[in-house]
Order: C-alpha cells, then sequence, then structure tokens
C-alpha cells in the first residue's frame, strides 16, 4: 500500500504503515509502460499522482477542483492514454470499466473527496452498500487486481475500520472469506485483522476489517515470514471441509517456462537443453506434492515485524514450498547452494525436508523472471538447474516412503 492522501505530510496508510510516497521521500515518478501488466503501471500511476504536492489553497472553496487539474496534468505526464479517456467518462458521466474506475477511485482519493468517490463506486454498482460511519480517511493504496487498491480507515472510535473494495468476480473476495471465516479460526496462531463485515453488491464488495498498526518488513527479512510459512504449513488441504479445488492456485507463473528456457539458452546450451528434459518429470512431481494453504503473496509488505499479516486475496491451496519461495525473492543469494541453505534453515519439516527442498527451489526458479535483479545471476540459475535432477529424485523417493 501507498499514501496517497491530499497533503504532503508523512502518513500512516491504512494498515499503519509508513507511506512511501510522504514528504520525508518522494521518488521521481515512472511513465507508464504498455509492457508491463496493469498491477505495476498502476503503482507508477498512484506515484504520479502522490508527487503533486498539496498547496494550503486547496483547503479553500474551489481548491479540491483546482486540485484535480493539477493531478489531471500529472496523469498527462504519466503518458496513459486511457488514463485520460477515464477521466473524461467520468468528468461526461459515462459509463466506466472497471480499469477506469481505478484510475478515477485513484484521483477521488487523492483529493480527498468521499463523497465523490462513494457516489461513482454506487454508479458503477448501484447494489453497493457502505459503512453509515462518517469519519472517513484515504489511508493507502496498492496494485493488486483483486480489488479498487483505494483504502479507507473508517471511524475514531476504539475499533476503527478498515475498508477495502473488492471486484466480485476476482476470485480475491471467496479467497479472503475462505481464510478469514473458514481455515484461520479453525487453525489459530496468526495474528491478523480480524473480518468485521462484508457488505456484497452485484460488482462491488465493501469488505471491513478491524485496523491495525502495522510496520513492514524490511524487503529481505526472513525470520517472521518463515513462522507464518511453518504455520500454515501445518494447515493440509484436506483437512479443510468442502469444495477446495476452486481454491487451488497455479503452481508456476504463466509465461515462467518460456522466459527461464530463454535465459538459460543465453547462459549455455546445455543449461537449456537440460531443463527442458527435466522439466515435465519436475512439473509433475510439484503437482504430485500435498497441497497446504498459503498466504500466496508473503512479500514484506503483508507482513509486519510483529508478525500480523494482511491481505489474503491470493490465498489458496500449494504445495508446500510455494509461499517459502515467495518469501525469498527479494533474496540475492550468490549461488544455488546459499539459497538451498536458506531452505534448510528457515522452512524445511522434519520427514519432509527432501520434498520442501525440491518444491523450494522449482518454484523459486521460475519466480526469478519478475525480479530483475535475479536475471543477471547466471550462477544462480544454472545452478539451481544443475541440482533438480537430484533434488528430484530425493523428493520422490520420500514422498513415495510418506505415502
Amino acid at each position: 500500500m501507498r499514501r496517497i492522501g491530499p497533503h504532503c505530510k508523512p502518513a500512516l496508510d491504512g494498515a499503519g504503515r509508513l507511506g512511501r510516497y510522504g514528504a520525508m521521500a518522494r521518488p521521481r515518478p515512472k511513465h507508464h509502460d504498455p509492457a508491463l501488466p496493469v498491477g505495476p503501471n498502476m503503482r507508477r500511476l498512484a506515484a504520479a499522482l502522490a508527487a503533486e504536492p498539496g498547496r494550503l489553497t486547496d483547503r479553500l472553496p474551489g481548491g479540491r477542483a483546482r486540485l484535480w487539474q493539477r493531478l489531471r496534468a500529472r496523469v498527462a505526464e504519466y503518458g496513459d492514454p486511457q488514463a485520460l479517456v477515464a477521466l473524461d467518462d467520468h468528468g461526461a458521466g459515462r459509463a466506466l470499466d472497471i480499469d477506469s474506475l481505478r484510475v478515477v477511485a485513484l484521483m477521488l482519493a487523492r483529493t480527498g473527496d468521499h463523497d465523490g468517490y462513494e457516489r461513482t463506486l454506487r454508479d458503477f454498482d448501484p447494489a453497493l452498500t457502505f459503512s453509515a460511519v462518517r469519519a472517513r480517511r484515504f489511508i493507502g493504496n496498492g496494485s493488486g487486481m483483486e480489488a479498487l487498491n483505494v483504502f479507507r480507515r473508517l471511524g475514531k472510535a476504539q475499533i476503527p475500520r478498515f475498508e477495502k473494495i473488492f471486484i466480485c468476480e476476482r476470485s480475491g473476495l471467496a479467497r479472503t472469506l475462505l481464510a478469514m471465516k473458514q481455515v484461520l479460526p479453525a487453525h489459530p496462531g496468526l495474528n491478523t485483522p480480524a473480518l468485521i463485515e462484508a457488505r456484497r453488491g452485484d460488482r462491488l464488495a465493501a469488505v471491513e476489517f478491524v485496523h491495525v498498526r502495522f510496520t513492514p518488513l524490511p524487503p529481505g527479512e526472513i525470520k517472521v515470514r518463515a513462522r507464518v510459512v511453518r504455520h500454515l504449513g501445518e494447515i493440509a488441504e484436506k483437512a479443510i471441509g468442502g469444495n477446495t479445488a476452486r481454491y487451488h492456485r497455479q503452481t508456476l507463473p504463466e509465461g515462467a517456462r518460456e522466459t527461464i528456457a530463454a535465459l538459460l539458452e543465453a547462459a549455455g546450451a546445455d543449461h537449456a537443453r537440460h531443463y527442458r528434459a527435466l522439466f515435465g518429470r519436475c512439473q509433475a512431481l510439484a503437482d504430485s506434492l500435498p497441497r497446504v494453504f498459503c498466504h500466496g503473496d508473503l512479500n514484506h509488505n503483508n507482513v509486519s515485524r510483529e508478525g500480523v499479516v494482511l491481505d489474503w486475496d491470493k490465498a489458496g491451496f500449494l504445495p508446500y514450498g510455494h509461499d517459502a519461495a515467495y518469501a525469498c525473492r527479494r533474496r540475492r543469494p550468490g549461488g544455488a547452494d546459499d539459497l538451498l541453505a536458506l531452505s534448510a534453515k528457515h522452512f524445511e519439516r522434519p520427514g519432509r525436508a527432501a520434498q520442501d527442498r525440491f518444491a523450494f527451489a522449482w518454484f523459486f526458479l521460475h519466480m526469478i523472471p519478475s525480479r530483475p535483479e535475479l536475471l543477471r545471476n547466471t550462477a544462480l540459475l544454472a545452478g539451481l538447474v544443475e541440482k533438480l535432477h537430484a533434488l528430484a529424485d530425493a523428493a520422490a523417493h520420500e514422498l513415495g516412503r510418506t505415502e
């Protein structure tokens, strides 16, 4: 999440996290990149809007309209023509699609216009209802595809609320409710903000959680997240009733196989041939591993120093090792041995160490394309591929022994 309030004082966002784009640290915004997915470009747009400083005159009559025009100029400078179309459609009262609604919601949040924000969302979904609490504050934004990613704090009472607007047709709402209503209450031990209320419309849902103070982890921190991974690893899919197959997550990122093969070709044709020869067997082995409940997005912004865990939009059932690999994405191991030492030290379970080590290595390998700083580490890439055969043999042997 990132602070997008109308003034430049550093502030804590919806989870109590210090906003990245306050007055103390304002990075230069990047421009729209058509080659990037929607999520990263939304982060860039939010940064572009946050770069426009608030002024004292914004509090005077007509100030909000003047701020809107300055922000519109930032959008034009940002370079996404569709974002400008969204603002024009909003100004003309035309219907918005969900991507346009994201842009307009960011703008309304940046100007602090709560009434306009709620009115725009109800125009999109007349069945949506909001809390009657009038103490409202925009406190942050995100970039996931499951929600609008404009967040508010509601109320000033002893239990203030954190509001998040989910998109009903996406799976994030169902995954969040699975975690908050079914899985976590039956397996206590994690500190996560309690669900208060979920008001579902036809296209959007307003979900409220207990608002908590939150200090995000340093990007490379492992120990706190490892405790979360190990706790979730004890929640086997077979222990959850009902139709769990609908909450299965895809094990590898889309396009990762092709990207890894291309990177290995550049590093040496032998590595690429070895990878292609092993892929089918390794993927089948990964798919055969027992699935456990996973968070799916254990980045440092979703776990606090105190172990509070947020954002269950991507929760589901995956082989143990996926959350572990994801938690280590921002580490920069020198090679495959360094990486596997992290697995052994923080994540591997007694009696399942070979399975856990193989899954960790397999999933981490295919997360490398999402981390530019790792793409240049050919020693890590080639080293993991060289170890796959032995890792898969050990995992298969242990799996046959434990089934």
